[in-house]
């Protein structure tokens, strides 16, 4: 039994590990090339208009105004 609680202790203690480096991720690398700066512009662009598009729902669903 006193085996089991070491490989459980030693367990938790390795995804205690884990989560602590997810959370300290390194950002990714900034685009080095120009059709790299060019298409992560366009992710973004296409991220902030499908945000516009779901306050848009949101807002017809409360039936508020824009």
């Amino acid at each position: 039994m006193a085996e089991e609680t070491t490989v459980d202790e030693a367990a938790t203690k390795a995804c205690e590990l884990w989560e602590g480096e997810a959370e300290m991720a390194v950002a990714p690398a900034e685009p080095v090339t120009p059709l790299q700066r060019l298409s992560r512009k366009h992710w973004e662009l296409g991220e902030r208009i499908l945000d516009i598009q779901d306050e848009d729902v949101e807002r017809a669903i409360r039936g508020t105004p824009p």
